[in-house]
């Protein structure tokens, strides 16, 4: 909590002088890397959250996607996942068997105060990054709505209560090819993007040349008009659409042979 709370800080005092830099910009790069990130801690007795599945036939993941995709990947063992939009890092968590049965290790981007500093004292063998995803191929500021698991970029025309303007917050957000650079990933097993509503802004600043992702999940439910551009997006890209839940397509890469 109290690295959160640090954190928290540094980034409201220098945020405003990282805007506006390109995503490749090695002083952006240099910024998420030791100033926005949280780095996992050593296994220790003390470890949080080896504690907190007991049972792998349990699976919190929505609609039981992890278990799905670690099928998918023939149970492969110390994967790398990205996870964006994490809420608390427990319920409904697509990292979170992955991490502690398969030895996983997890980048869980979450861009909501509250539920973050559940994430650091839940999730201490996760890299942790309290920051949003880009919708830009360079770093900006964006108000940003504190509310649980529907945490969401708050745009012109997104209907708020009174209530929720209380938990509007100025959040940082970073390109996902940033995010890459500073942690010297080419590679990805499993991708998980939830981002209420911005999925299909974020998926074309992903440079899947650079990147090598073999399975994804996306969430689809809030973009009902532009289901068929995301499919054709990621045919693009060379993906299949596997299969889907209610709440998520599952893509996986070509080159794996697994269509």
């Amino acid at each position: 909590m109290q690295e959160i709370l640090k954190k928290e800080r540094v980034l409201n005092e220098t945020a405003k002088s990282m805007e506006g830099l390109d995503q490749f910009d090695a002083k952006l790069v240099q910024y998420t890397r030791d100033t926005i990130l949280i780095p996992p801690e050593e296994y220790s007795a003390n470890d949080t959250t080896s504690r907190l599945l007991i049972d792998e036939k349990y699976d919190p993941s929505v609609m039981q996607v992890a278990s799905k995709i670690i099928k998918l990947l023939k149970h492969r063992k110390n994967g790398f996942v990205v996870e964006c939009g994490v809420w608390d890092g427990i319920a409904q968590s697509n990292s979170l068997l992955l991490e502690i049965f398969y030895n996983w290790t997890s980048l869980l981007i979450e861009a909501a105060p509250t539920e973050v500093r559940k994430v650091e004292a839940r999730r201490n063998r996760a890299w942790i990054a309290p920051a949003c995803l880009s919708t830009k191929p360079f770093s900006n500021t964006v108000k940003f709505l504190d509310h649980s698991m529907f945490g969401m970029i708050v745009g012109p025309t997104t209907n708020l209560t009174e209530k929720d303007k209380t938990l509007v917050h100025n959040v940082l957000c970073i390109p996902f090819m940033t995010f890459m650079q500073a942690l010297n990933r080419t590679s990805i097993d499993y991708f998980s993007l939830d981002v209420e509503g911005s999925e299909m802004e974020i998926l074309p600043l992903i440079d899947f040349e650079k990147i090598k992702i073999d399975v994804m999940t996306i969430e689809h439910q809030l973009l009902p008009g532009k289901l068929g551009k995301m499919v054709n997006f990621m045919a693009a890209k060379n993906f299949t659409l596997h299969s889907a839940t209610l709440v998520d397509f599952i893509f996986v890469n070509n080159r794996l042979g697994l269509t």
